[in-house]
């Protein structure tokens, strides 16, 4: 089991949200349910071609089946993807040699418009819609080990779809079914139906799994595209980016940062700018206001913010939270508008996973069950800004590497004592080369999503020590309740070129080893 995923979803597991079933819509699917009467599946009290043994490769025959015998009674205007029993082949693009028993994703296409495909094509996590795990033993829906195995494949999702709102999932133990729902702040599971008793529910949740719009499926309705003559919410398991922009990805769940990717502007071949997707905590005020805060022209080693703001979208026409209605102004996004109403805070978020702890961890343990669920929410923002740069690690020289990380620093300093900021989140990945033609500083410091005012009279939001582990100041590492000054981020600059020198030649080539 990943303990470290364990640790990162604890207190941020919700069981038994009987809403989460309202998701789907009960007329588009009812007659299905006749059908399948009519057909012989189910007789009114049980599925007739229920494995005996109901291990992993016969559960997958039956669902095939099923699958095969109602598709074609699905509506027409809706698009069906396949569901591909994924249990045999790893996925592709994974940070590791992964697989899981079934995904709804577009690799082959869908069953009306297949694409063409070779026999030897395995689907990758970019292609990937809903994700389902099966397991023989009922009893295993609770388990810690369920749902961490689930959150593995969620967290590879969100790596390779890094725009993504939500992913949907579901587990069927045995008959026992439960539905889940990921997202930035932690996951949502449903109560547990019995596919037998509740087979109604089943097929239109199963079939509501295979038809997911856009939207539905959690991709952002407000990156929009144009496809068959018509614009859309931007579905990356059908169309892709080219060349495809994202400067980064982050193998999370529950995490600030989701989508960061280069800009241009229209007609024009530079992609001078980024585009910076997060979801903040909403004690924290907006990234652009600090950067704008600062940026003057005395400070040529920080960004330029072009435009920030929270993102506001519309639900089925209904404003999500609290917006203004009466002039057609929905409210800003946030995690518990993306949720279920019944999927509340609940209890406090506990303490740290502790030595004894991981030794009770097991795979029937229960310990995200009882450990309660705390929401901490989160605020949708987006951020303009330049210049675009690249990545400190492709320095041409050791020249080049200290000029860069002088205008870091001489911009550090200026936050300071100028503006009162502190950055505390100084990294190798949040500083940036730049060249002539992009500005005048050899070296950007970017990525403010930590930094602090020191006159704030609030707390940042932030539930732990903050920074990035490998470059943070040893006086952190040791107390995380010591308080952060300008001489720790002076401290992570020395650490970030430390940390280079050992992997990086004079020339900038990788040492091997380092």
């Amino acid at each position: 089991m990943d303990l470290l995923l364990l640790d990162e979803l604890r207190g941020h597991v919700e069981f038994g949200c009987d809403a989460l079933w309202d998701r789907f819509d009960v007329d588009t699917f009812d007659h299905l349910s006749t059908q399948a009467t009519a057909m012989g599946l189910h007789d009114g009290y049980r599925w007739t071609d229920w494995p005996q043994i109901a291990c992993e490769s016969n559960v997958l025959s039956f669902l095939e089946h099923v699958f095969h015998e109602l598709s074609p009674f699905i509506p027409a205007e809706l698009t069906t993807y396949r569901f591909i029993p994924s249990g045999r082949v790893p996925l592709r693009n994974g940070d590791c040699p992964r697989k899981t028993d079934l995904v709804f994703a577009t690799t082959f296409g869908s069953v009306r418009n297949p694409f063409p495909s070779s026999s030897d094509a395995a689907p990758s996590w970019a292609d990937v819609r809903v994700i389902g795990e099966l397991k023989a033993n009922p009893e295993k829906s609770d388990n810690d080990s369920t749902v961490v195995q689930v959150a593995n494949y969620v967290r590879e999702v969100f790596g390779n779809q890094p725009g993504r709102r939500w992913v949907m999932c579901f587990t069927l133990c045995g008959k026992e079914l439960r539905i889940w729902q990921f997202d930035r702040g932690g996951a949502v599971g449903s109560t547990i139906i019995n596919i037998d008793v509740e087979w109604k529910l089943f097929l239109r949740t199963f079939f509501s799994f295979a038809t997911l719009d856009p939207t539905s499926a959690g991709f952002d309705p407000t990156i929009r595209c144009v496809m068959h003559g018509w614009e859309d919410t931007f579905d990356p398991t059908l169309a892709a980016y080219s060349p495809e922009p994202s400067m980064a990805k982050r193998w999370a769940i529950i995490t600030r940062t989701g989508l960061c990717s280069r800009a241009r502007l229209w007609g024009t071949e530079d992609w001078t700018y980024v585009v910076k997707d997060q979801w903040r905590a909403p004690e924290r005020g907006p990234e652009g206001d600090l950067i704008r805060q600062c940026s003057c022209l005395d400070a040529s080693g920080l960004p330029r913010c072009i435009w920030h703001g929270d993102i506001r979208v519309f639900q089925n026409g209904i404003p999500a939270g609290e917006g203004i209605p009466s002039l057609g102004i929905p409210a800003r996004e946030d995690i518990a508008s993306l949720r279920p109403r019944s999927a509340g805070p609940g209890a406090t978020r506990p303490a740290a996973l502790t030595a004894l702890h991981l030794r009770k961890v097991s795979g029937n343990s229960h310990y995200l069950l009882r450990a309660g669920c705390h929401v901490q929410n989160r605020v949708h923002s987006r951020l303009l800004i330049s210049p675009a740069g690249i990545s400190l690690n492709r320095f041409s020289s050791y020249s080049n590497l200290l000029t860069a990380l002088r205008d870091a620093i001489s911009s550090q300093r200026h936050m300071f004592y100028a503006h009162q900021i502190l950055h505390r989140d100084v990294s190798v990945n949040n500083v940036i080369l730049c060249t002539p033609l992009s500005g005048p500083a050899a070296g950007v410091l970017i990525d403010f999503d930590l930094a602090i005012s020191t006159t704030r009279t609030t707390t940042s939001g932030a539930t732990q020590r903050t920074g990035t582990f490998d470059f943070m100041a040893h006086e952190i590492l040791e107390n995380p309740q010591t308080p952060h000054t300008p001489l720790h981020d002076l401290e992570s600059f020395f650490y970030v070129l430390l940390w280079l020198a050992i992997h990086y030649d004079r020339s900038g080539g990788r040492r091997d080893p380092p």
